[in-house]
């Protein structure tokens, strides 16, 4: 005669069973399409000073869409925990990765070759990223794995070894050393050849010349006027030193590379990934409380205070790591709010306030204007590099994308989380020049409907170039 099963081992056996089973579903690869944009916006920094910028921004274009890049790669993720390595290859056109959920470590390269290798830009890949079953895409950060030479066709009728671009430009994108001799006729029907391995060239920038002059005095290439600080024009540095590059531009607005007050973290610090948070009006944004991502909690301290008696003229330095939490009804932080201190003009044509205006030089709070385009573009929601966000992309061109953090947002009480910053990963409220914000959350993006936000609360602040 069969014993029975007790029930209670039936039971238990059911529930290892499931557990089982979920553990297995939870670690499954799950399919992932997988594309790049350039890290930092177009980095590609100038060589040659005083050369056009507009120049580089036509060729742009078709590097973020992908065309003038190498069309395939071969890419390596391994995961951090365990070591285990998983290589990928193919065509940027249909490229996808089957991944578990994890942090990996991503490297490779999309390096063009063949005979007509110059004719597109050889990219790499080094950096950290975190995977989830909930992703669809991978966005990864590409830098430039190659420099970019441009001789214009003002003079020049050919140049062997180059390409013609939009009928205006010979170039080439060069990894390594340019191949072979440079060879080309003028438009008079004049000769050139030159030894390019006698002239040494640096990946990450672009060298646009005018000619290419022979003489007694041997070879020379033409290129504009010198101009100090030239190879800066339009980057992002910020409060630190640090250059991020060019701006992005999505929908008619030039937006940083990164949050204001962004700061990558190292091996001491935390630092502030998902940039600072600012109350309305001030200099200095603050950093969060543990356990976030700076130990340097900011000082808090009750408002509303008056700027005169606070702030000797323009040295806010004293206070910069001070947040002045707000009281009912009106939440301000400052008695004597002046609607100048973010910008002296309009929304229209703003005008940049300098002594308030936390925006690096060239930079500056956008308005609400500006704010406003973002609603106009197609979105997702995605991880870049383990912070969570949400791509915009331009609505006539979907390969211009900006990357705005779900940074939270500090409230203007006296409570444990006024420090930190609440609802961090859900949300991202970013202020305009005016006191209103910008709320993205979820499936939505929209302003504060012209109500006016308290002053107190701390929201991040993305700046945008500054064309006066």
């Amino acid at each position: 005669m069969r014993k029975a099963i007790p029930y209670r081992f039936l039971l238990g056996l059911c529930l290892f069973t499931m557990a089982s089973c979920e553990k297995q579903t939870q670690n499954e690869a799950t399919t992932h399409r997988l594309s790049f944009s350039f890290a930092n916006g177009n980095s590609m920094y100038k060589s040659t000073k005083g050369a056009s910028s507009d120049i580089f921004d036509e060729f742009y274009a078709k590097l973020s869409s992908g065309e003038l890049v190498a069309e395939t790669y071969n890419l390596t993720f391994t995961e951090i925990e365990s070591g285990a390595a998983y290589t990928f290859t193919g065509a940027w056109e249909t490229a996808t990765v089957e991944l578990q959920a994890a942090t990996y470590k991503v490297t490779g390269a999309s390096t063009a070759v063949g005979e007509n290798s110059q004719e597109k830009c050889s990219i790499c890949f080094d950096e950290t990223i975190t995977v989830t079953n909930q992703m669809t895409d991978i966005v990864l950060n590409a830098y430039y794995d190659c420099y970019l030479f441009v001789l214009t066709s003002e003079k020049i009728a050919n140049v062997d070894n180059c390409f013609l671009f939009n009928n205006k430009y010979w170039y080439a994108f060069v990894n390594g050393n340019f191949i072979g001799t440079l060879t080309g006729t003028h438009k008079d029907g004049s000769k050139f050849s030159v030894e390019m391995g006698n002239y040494s060239f640096e990946k990450g920038k672009y060298y646009i010349y005018y000619d290419i002059s022979i003489n007694e005095y041997g070879i020379s290439f033409l290129i504009p006027k010198m101009e100090d600080g030239a190879n800066n024009d339009g980057c992002y540095i910020d409060e630190y030193g640090v250059n991020y590059g060019n701006g992005i531009s999505v929908n008619g607005v030039t937006w940083a590379p990164v949050n204001c007050g962004y700061k990558p973290a190292s091996d001491d610090r935390l630092g502030f990934v998902y940039g600072k948070l600012y109350q309305w009006g001030r200099k200095y944004g603050q950093g969060y409380c543990a356990p976030y991502y700076d130990p340097n909690d900011p000082y808090k301290d009750e408002g509303s205070i008056t700027i005169a008696s606070q702030w000797k003229g323009n040295n806010k330095d004293a206070d910069m790591n001070t947040f002045y939490y707000g009281t009912s009804p009106s939440f301000n932080w400052i008695s004597n709010v002046s609607s100048t201190f973010w910008n002296k003009g309009t929304n229209d044509n703003p005008i940049k306030n300098e002594d308030y205006d936390p925006c690096p030089d060239g930079w500056r709070v956008p308005t609400l204007k500006e704010l406003s385009t973002l609603i106009e573009c197609t979105y997702s929601n995605a991880e870049k590099n383990g912070i969570i966000g949400r791509w915009f992309f331009d609505p006539s061109d979907n390969s211009k994308c900006v990357f705005f953090p779900f940074a939270g947002a500090r409230f203007s009480d006296n409570a444990i989380h006024s420090c930190g910053a609440s609802q961090r990963g859900l949300i991202g409220q970013y202020w305009a020049s005016s006191n209103h914000i910008i709320n993205i959350h979820n499936s939505l993006v929209g302003t504060d409907g012209g109500n006016a936000t308290y002053l107190a609360f701390g929201h991040s602040v993305r700046c945008v170039a500054d064309k006066n």
